[in-house]
């Protein structure tokens, strides 16, 4: 028969599962706290990398801060030409060239007749919602009285007859009348306007 006699008093008696947890417990706070070390090391590590990547930005930023200032005022720049040129081919649009009307003018004036006044005029308005202008040519002359109908309208179909780009528009008479300055009635006056289209600025 065999006997087992426990020395140990109850107080001295050690349970082998607590023994275990506690060995467990033990361990766990262990690697914990490694974990944590581990964490802050890390994150000093990584901290630090930023800071030295910042501190290089921030040293890369100065060296190329007045060549990007003055990149960004040549951009401006040209985009301040580029809206001038903009605006002055839309004023350019706008013009007439007067000079080749003058010349197309003084080619269809008939032998008979005499200009006292060219008087070129424009007003501003909407063509299809886009700004413009819209000129009008008034011409003054005089004529001998005796076929001045004929004559003028010889002149003002002369007019009409003009090609488009260089060409007066719609042509008619403003009036026709006897010169009372002159003797025997033997010369009239007349007026003439010429409407022409309206030029966009665009």
């Amino acid at each position: 028969m065999n006997a087992h006699i426990n020395l140990l008093e109850m107080d001295e008696r050690r349970n082998p599962g607590i023994m275990l947890m506690q060995k467990a417990l033990g361990t766990g706070a262990l690697v914990v706290i490694v974990g944590v070390v581990l964490y802050g090391v890390l994150s000093s590590l990584l901290l630090a990398e930023a800071r030295s990547r910042l501190l290089r930005a921030g040293e890369q930023w100065a060296r190329i801060k007045p060549d990007h200032e003055s990149a960004e005022e040549q951009i401006a720049a040209c985009q301040e030409l580029e809206r001038m040129q903009a605006e002055l081919a839309a004023f350019s649009n706008a013009q007439l060239a007067a000079s080749g009307r003058l010349l197309r003018l003084a080619r269809c004036v008939p032998a008979g007749i005499q200009l006292t006044e060219v008087v070129l005029s424009h007003t501003l308005e909407e063509d299809d919602g886009a700004p413009a202008r819209r000129y009008e040519l008034k011409i003054a002359g005089r004529t001998p009285t005796d076929g001045s109908d004929a004559c003028l309208e010889s002149f003002m179909q002369a007019l009409r007859e003009v090609p488009p780009e260089e060409g007066f528009g719609t042509v008619s008479p403003l009036g026709l009348r006897v010169d009372p300055r002159v003797d025997n009635a033997r010369e009239s006056l007349f007026e003439i306007r010429c409407q022409l289209e309206a030029r966009r600025y665009q």
